[in-house]
């Protein structure tokens, strides 16, 4: 699949070296199932939901304060986190393009999509993703590939665990000090 820094040992994260496995497995499904070309292209449900998903998260911002506490947990972390994952793989989906034909349209979109999360991530996720989508598997150009700081950092599941929790964040910063 890739290769990594001379410098890490194999052992820090399952690593392998045949080739990414999308390309084989898009190819098999085509040819054993041709009828999923008519699910390609846009979705135009993915725009009506996305904006009920922000409008409904939003709502919750303004009259959560009025809950008693207990109700307010029950909100917050069952259904307001519920939407934010929604939320996430809206923003997945829309900066693929698949929300409006236009370009301008889907980044106007993931904008929107992007309000109730706390931290501005819709257009470098765009552009970390399509990194990833060109480099696959190749290290220090992947971006589900971590750099090698966080390799030799995330010992065990517990720092693994929350080095995944804060990719959101720590991916964008690891790769900007790690550049030229």
């Amino acid at each position: 699949m890739g290769t990594q820094a001379e410098a890490t040992p194999r052992e820090d994260f399952y690593w392998v070296d045949e080739r990414e496995p999308h390309f084989q497995r898009r190819k098999d499904i085509l040819k054993s199932h041709p009828e999923v070309t008519k699910l390609f292209g846009v979705n135009p449900k993915l725009k009506y939901v996305t904006v009920a998903l922000v409008v409904v998260q939003l709502t919750i911002a303004v009259f959560a304060h009025n809950l008693p506490w207990w109700a307010f947990l029950l909100v917050t972390f069952v259904v307001g986190a519920t939407i934010a994952q929604a939320l996430f793989l809206a923003i997945h989906e829309i900066t693929h393009d698949l929300a409006f034909q236009r370009k301008l349209h889907n980044t106007l979109l993931a904008y929107f999509a992007n309000l109730p999360i706390v931290f501005p991530f819709a257009m470098s996720f765009k552009t970390y993703h399509a990194i990833h989508h060109w480099d696959q598997g190749k290290d220090g150009e992947d971006m589900d590939i971590p750099p090698i700081l966080k390799r030799k950092s995330s010992v065990g599941s517990l720092a693994k665990s929350c080095g995944s929790s804060t990719r959101l964040c720590s991916t964008p910063c690891a790769r900007y000090l790690a550049s030229p």
